[in-house]
């Protein structure tokens, strides 16, 4: 799979947000150097200390939704907890819905395809790259809270430190140091399911007056159009579009999108389990043509497939950051499952909603 098929693949993915959290108010920042060292934490998903707290109660508020500038030290681990990537960056927010990102300096030597990964993170990181709660029902029920009674100085802001854990014991925990006058998690950390940590932002300094003629507004490539979930999806896109039948446990359908690129028609199905999202792509085959001749009909959709001769059905696994990717063709259509879960809970997500 080439370099240009893996960034359209994480940017049709992660060209829309998807969930909002609660607001609170806002307090000036300061520009303080953590130590990062006490923002470490060991990994443990079924027995965490501290006092139990409501999810919901935190008042935790979308980076997007608040009018705010930083600069933020991100860091990303492969599975054996080996720091792979390790770099600075400024976000500027409008707090309403434009973002900016610019990489500062890197910590480590840049991979020889960072320009690709730069604009597959400005789509992803700020989105989806930190800790946020997308949808609180879901939310409350996959994963318990609990407060460490303890607080740190993060970017002139004294936070508090909170433990989320998923209540089925299996699958990500994060640590998250919350600013109770802002609402935003200042630092956040991200371990697998075997306590291996594999994500860390934190920010090093806060603006809440920032100065937004410096910034560089994310455009977004790809022209989406939301699906009606209570209505079928099949009638507003002229297409076919198969829906999985097996998800991770505790994720659930959030959001859909009609979109194209190019002239590719896509669809883009949105999954959460509260905090993580989940996506999957497809690019419908055309239907067969009518039974009765090219004038006298409807397209056929339910029998047989569309004739694609030499199609490649082979499944190809490709992982950037901690965010897997699976792509396949089919006589159906192209098929693309991106997210942040076990490899194996991705492929069987995307075999389950292909034809036996």
């Amino acid at each position: 799979m080439g370099a240009r098929h893996l960034t359209l693949l994480m940017l049709l993915a992660l060209a829309a947000g998807c969930g909002s959290g609660s607001s609170t108010g806002a307090s000036q920042g300061l520009e303080v150097e953590p130590d990062l060292t006490t923002l470490r934490s060991s990994g443990n998903n079924s027995n965490p200390s501290g006092n139990p707290i409501g999810l919901l109660d935190l008042g935790l508020k979308r980076a997007q939704d608040l009018l705010h500038s930083g600069d933020c030290l991100v860091e990303y681990f492969n599975p054996a907890g080996q720091l792979q990537q390790q770099y600075r960056e400024e976000l500027i927010s409008d707090g309403v819905s434009q973002f900016s990102l610019k990489v500062i300096e890197s910590l480590i030597p840049m991979p020889t395809d960072w320009d690709q990964r730069k604009r597959i993170r400005e789509g992803f990181a700020f989105r989806y790259g930190s800790f946020e709660i997308r949808n609180e029902d879901l939310a409350d029920q996959n994963f318990r809270c609990f407060s460490a009674d303890q607080t740190r100085v993060i970017a002139g802001q004294t936070c508090d430190q909170y433990s989320i854990v998923p209540k089925s014991g299996v699958g990500s925990r994060y640590e998250i140091w919350v600013d109770p006058q802002t609402g935003l998690a200042l630092a956040a950390e991200r371990y697998d399911a075997l306590g291996v940590l594999r994500h860390a932002r934190s920010y090093e300094s806060l603006s809440l007056t920032p100065d937004l003629s410096q910034a560089v507004w994310f455009q977004g490539n790809h022209n989406e159009v939301s699906l009606d979930l209570t209505q079928p999806l099949e009638i507003q896109v002229g297409l076919p579009v198969l829906q999985p039948t097996l998800l991770p446990a505790g994720f659930d359908l959030e959001r859909a999108y009609r979109l194209t690129e190019r002239t590719d028609l896509w669809v883009k199905l949105v999954y959460t389990n509260g905090i993580e999202p989940l996506f999957l792509l497809q690019r419908p085959a055309p239907p067969s043509k009518p039974k009765n001749g090219p004038r006298s009909g409807k397209a056929d959709y339910s029998s047989g497939t569309p004739e694609r001769p030499n199609v490649d059905e082979r499944l190809h696994v490709l992982a950037l950051d901690g965010v897997t990717g699976i792509h396949t063709n089919q006589p159906e259509g192209t098929f693309e499952a991106v997210g942040i879960v076990d490899e194996q809970e991705l492929v069987d997500m995307l075999i389950s909603a292909l034809p036996n």
